[in-house]
């Protein structure tokens, strides 16, 4: 993976989540309801209604197949179709990690500190897969369910407290990221560690007056110290 591959890697996919969160900014109206006492704002999708006759109640259903279809399209193409991607992928590079041997008998330092190695990075992948399907399972539960339910009256008032702690839920997958991967890459940890220690150094510094004190940095050994003039 070259650095120019990367480039293209990163450009594609964000042109590709661009394209497929494009209908929400076409159909997503904002909506306001006069109260007596209040006036209630909120954002909700208003795709194109369709009229159908059921002949059992004599009633006139509406619907919006498009916005099902929609949302159907992104849970398989942002959920499932990922999580069958990173199952197969992830699987092959586990198989390959386990099989892969090195030359000779004895079992020596290099040896063993390789087997380490791989040991944590099937564990890393392992937790990877398994907090981004745990994380962001509800949520596609609670979507589909909104959009394939046979009742199509008004949700039930517990809909919206799981709906929004489903979106909590499928969220906190990107900040839970970060600390799997420190937590199973030295090379991680320690460049997380350097931001950390750079953002200290800079703010220590910060805080001395240059009117009153004279500072010089030694942020290569993490601190600020300063001497008064």
């Amino acid at each position: 993976m070259t650095n120019r591959k990367a480039r293209t890697a990163l450009m594609l996919i964000w042109t590709f989540s661009l394209a497929v969160a494009s209908p929400v900014l076409v159909f997503r109206k904002h909506k306001v309801r006069m109260w007596k006492n209040h006036v209630e704002s909120w954002c909700d999708d208003d795709w194109p209604v369709v009229k159908t006759f059921d002949s059992s109640t004599n009633q006139t259903m509406l619907s919006m197949p498009g916005r099902t279809y929609y949302y159907t399209f992104v849970s398989v193409v942002l959920y499932f179709y990922p999580m069958l991607a990173m199952t197969i992928a992830y699987s092959i590079i586990i198989r390959k990690l386990k099989l892969s041997t090195m030359p000779g008998e004895r079992l020596d330092k290099g040896v063993a500190a390789q087997q380490k190695t791989k040991r944590k990075v099937i564990a890393m992948l392992a937790a990877i897969l398994s907090v981004f399907g745990i994380c962001w399972m509800p949520y596609q539960i609670i979507l589909l369910y909104s959009e394939w339910r046979t009742n199509r009256e008004s949700l039930p008032d517990w809909f919206f407290s799981l709906h929004f702690a489903a979106a909590c839920m499928a969220d906190s997958n990107s900040a839970l990221n970060p600390i799997i991967y420190a937590g199973f890459n030295e090379n991680f940890k320690q460049g997380i560690l350097e931001i950390f220690r750079v953002v200290t150094c800079r703010r220590k510094r910060s805080r001395f007056d240059p009117k009153t004190y004279g500072t010089y940095n030694t942020c290569e050994t993490g601190t600020v110290a300063s001497t008064s003039v």
